[in-house]
């Protein structure tokens, strides 16, 4: 007795789909062929089902899969694949089970559709797609204030430099001024000689090297005052 690896029913229970008798269908060991019916039952039993030497039966497959040319058995074409997913309990809501002389008859209804699945994975595209905008804008934030940041510090590099040469300016200009002081304290005591030269009829000659000195020296003080 074998049962179907989806849906649970065995081939015990003689079920029919109108007038159709339930067959059961191993599955083939054709690689490819294989991995796509064991894809089937991953996408709607889970990835830790058991997926060695199983058996679907009829309700999984479309009606173009089966060829009925035989009287005595019904078996799949080739490369026929399981498409429709009943579960046990969409199974007995669509059947009539004959066991002995009792027959049960269950209420009829229609296959599931499987627009809910599509729109699933429809909502689950967009979701993948939403979150790789996310992750893209990320990266493109990150990336902008990267650089943001390696201008900053340029800024900050580029501040300190000026600095440094504000303060080199600041010493020189304070050397500069120190040497001015000291140039007008000599003008100063030359103003005091010439003037005593002036006042007691020195030699002329003295007096005309003295304010030749003192032309130089006021010379040399405007050139230091203009750097």
């Amino acid at each position: 007795m074998v049962s179907c690896k989806l849906c649970k029913v065995t081939s015990g229970s003689r079920s029919t789909i109108g007038r159709e008798k339930t067959t059961f269908h191993r599955c083939p060991q054709k690689p490819e062929l294989k991995k796509l019916w064991t894809d089937f039952l991953y996408l709607h039993l889970g990835n830790s089902v058991s997926v060695n030497n199983f058996f679907l039966c009829s309700f999984h497959f479309e009606e173009k899969c089966f060829d009925r040319t035989s009287a005595q058995k019904v078996v799949l074409r080739p490369h026929s694949v399981p498409t429709i997913s009943y579960t046990y309990e969409e199974r007995i809501t669509n059947v009539v089970t004959f066991r002995g002389n009792e027959t049960h008859h269950t209420e009829v209804c229609d296959a599931p559709s499987v627009e809910p699945q599509q729109n699933i994975e429809d909502e689950l595209s967009n979701k993948v797609f939403e979150i790789t905008k996310k992750l893209e804008n990320l990266t493109t934030k990150t990336c902008a204030n990267i650089l943001l940041k390696q201008q900053i510090n340029n800024l900050k590099t580029l501040v300190l430099q000026q600095q440094c040469t504000i303060k080199t300016l600041k010493r020189r200009t304070s050397k500069q001024q120190r040497k001015i002081c000291n140039l007008k304290d000599v003008v100063s005591s030359l103003r005091k000689k010439i003037n005593y030269y002036e006042n007691n009829s020195v030699d002329v000659n003295k007096f005309q090297e003295n304010t030749e000195l003192l032309s130089r020296i006021e010379w040399c003080t405007r050139f230091h005052n203009v750097r």
